[in-house]
């Protein structure tokens, strides 16, 4: 299969397709026989730069689920993808994401999620991510807006050496503020305004994290840069659209120098900043080493 046309840019060879006892009733598919399922394999598939080998498909569709049983593929560069959950139809019935992903292209995947738009950022490198999430995604009619945060619960991580987030300057930001004798005091507006100068090469981004009933805790978090290692604590409160996260620069002794509270909505946090003292200062786990 090859594509000539530009807003599909796909070729695929060694493609192997089978769908049995699917139905259509309308625009709707269900299953035939009380069970649909759709296998494939391929042996390359390329999609807007994007290669793919030795490609497994294996799905169902049941009355009341998709069901994900297998997806996997080689990547470039000894990379890797694997994906497996279901997604439930009906109210009351969970879904499950399982996502399982080695020596991920950054630039390349954000191209692929960004089709033919501005990307708000933008970073390459390679990345490791891994991800079971479980929600209940069809609450029912009468639930309030975005009701399956509250019922999020499971495990994200994700591990990137030598990342490089383009058109962003942090090191030369951080060593301005350092110099001063007060913290800075931004919003977060005036504060991603005043990151975009430079660009910011990182050593190594780590992120660790579990949800339950709606609440994310980052169990470790940490980036390393030329100059500075930074940390997270604390999380997101989806289900009540809160930030309470701490953000730190810390230095050899993994003390905070400068500290950064995030809190309030999701869509307008307001920023506290101060150069912590004492032994306070130091209960970080950053998951990353000092540059």
């Amino acid at each position: 299969v090859l594509s000539f046309d530009d807003a599909l840019p796909l070729s695929l060879t060694g493609w192997q397709f089978y769908l049995t006892d699917l139905s259509l009733r309308g625009n709707q598919p269900g299953p035939l026989l009380g069970r649909a399922r759709v296998e494939s394999k391929w042996f390359e598939l390329v999609w807007d730069g994007l290669s793919a080998r030795n490609g497994e498909l294996d799905g169902e569709l049941t009355p009341s689920s998709w069901q994900l049983n297998k997806l996997t593929s080689s990547l470039p560069d000894e990379g890797s993808l694997a994906l497996s959950g279901q997604w439930g139809k009906e109210p009351g019935q969970g879904s499950r994401l399982q996502l399982k992903g080695r020596q991920l292209d950054l630039e390349q995947w954000n191209k692929l999620l960004h089709p033919g738009a501005q990307s708000p950022v933008s970073f390459a490198g390679k990345v490791d991510l891994e991800a079971d999430l479980q929600a209940d995604l069809n609450p029912g009619p009468d639930a309030a807006p975005n009701a399956w945060r509250s019922t999020l619960q499971g495990s994200l991580s994700l591990d990137a050496r030598d990342p490089f987030w383009d058109k962003v300057g942090i090191d030369p930001l951080l060593d301005e503020w350092f110099k001063g004798a007060k913290p800075p005091s931004l919003t977060p507006a005036a504060l991603w305004q005043k990151m975009q100068q430079g660009d910011t090469p990182f050593y190594r981004i780590r992120l660790q994290a579990k949800a339950e009933q709606g609440r994310l805790k980052i169990e470790q978090a940490g980036a390393s840069t030329i100059t500075h290692l930074l940390a997270l604590q604390g999380g997101l409160d989806l289900a009540k659209n809160e930030w309470q996260l701490d953000l730190g620069v810390l230095n050899k002794q993994r003390c905070a120098e400068l500290l950064t509270r995030w809190r309030g909505p999701l869509e307008d946090p307001s920023l506290e900043w101060q150069f912590p003292t004492g032994q306070a200062s130091c209960d970080w786990e950053a998951g990353v080493r000092y540059p």
